[in-house]
């Protein structure tokens, strides 16, 4: 059909930072090639080019790593100097499972970020407002979880995101969109990272979890009902099994007393 013409008007100059909206998918796709960019500062006074429509709440994460400036297109629009950043990760498919990350990038987004520790040590990240991948029986879970903070990402600001994670010793989680955050939270936390078990993938909090040295377990439940795409169906959880590993995580942080 031929090349599809420009409706936007030509830009000068700027920075391109495009990909999925998806909130883990903004930090892996976004955050980490806009760090990048603090390897030639100069860029940070440029333009940052995005699409339109992306959430408020994602450009507040680009403004809190200093960049000022920013401009909103459709697809084909035309740039006379076009800044690329360098892609950070990159994910295999399901097969062979490999993964490239920038533990650059992961190391100076937390320099850029990171608060001064004050959220709780237990952290129950939620899934319970989505429509797809959750822990149906999350009431037994949290039964089992004394002590925990229940925490829904859904409309914090950054600072509240960044204190939810940023000072805790244990996160359980369902693998989706909060995932990434991960990146923010101590060295040593413990995270438990829940799903169906069709979700395999080494991205998310398994991802950082290799660079940061964090304690990292992945539980895979039991689904429930039977629809297409399967990474997306709800699932049940051993409660029993998390909070054994709870219970085993809590053993190994404990100092030993010496002879």
């Amino acid at each position: 059909k031929g090349r599809q013409e420009s409706t936007e008007p030509e830009i000068e100059e700027a920075v391109l930072i495009w990909g999925n909206e998806n909130f883990s998918h903004f930090i892996f796709q976004y955050l980490t090639r806009l760090a990048v960019c603090f390897k030639k500062p100069f860029l940070l006074y440029k333009p940052v080019l995005l699409k339109r429509g992306l959430p408020p709440s994602y450009v507040e994460w680009m403004k809190r790593l200093g960049f000022t400036k920013f401009i909103y297109a459709d697809d084909w629009v035309r740039v006379k100097r076009l800044w690329v950043p360098s892609v950070c990760c990159y994910r295999g498919n399901y097969e062979d499972e490999f993964v490239y990350l920038s533990d650059y990038a992961c190391h100076a987004l937390r320099a850029k970020l990171l608060p001064e520790k004050k959220g709780p040590e237990r952290v129950y990240l939620s899934r319970r407002r989505a429509t797809h991948r959750r822990v149906l029986n999350e009431d037994e879970l949290l039964a089992k979880l004394p002590g925990f903070t229940v925490v829904e990402m859904e409309g914090l600001s950054v600072q509240e995101q960044l204190d939810a994670v940023s000072n805790a010793k244990f996160i359980v989680l369902t693998v989706g969109g909060t995932s990434a955050i991960t990146m923010f939270a101590p060295r040593d936390c413990t995270i438990i990272e829940m799903s169906n078990p069709y979700m395999v993938g080494t991205f998310g909090s398994t991802a950082w979890a290799s660079i940061l040295g964090q304690t990292f377990y992945r539980i895979h439940g039991k689904q429930v009902g039977d629809s297409s795409p399967r990474i997306d169906l709800d699932f049940t959880v051993d409660t029993e099994l998390v909070r054994a590993l709870i219970i085993v995580a809590e053993a190994m942080k404990t100092p030993k007393l010496s002879a």
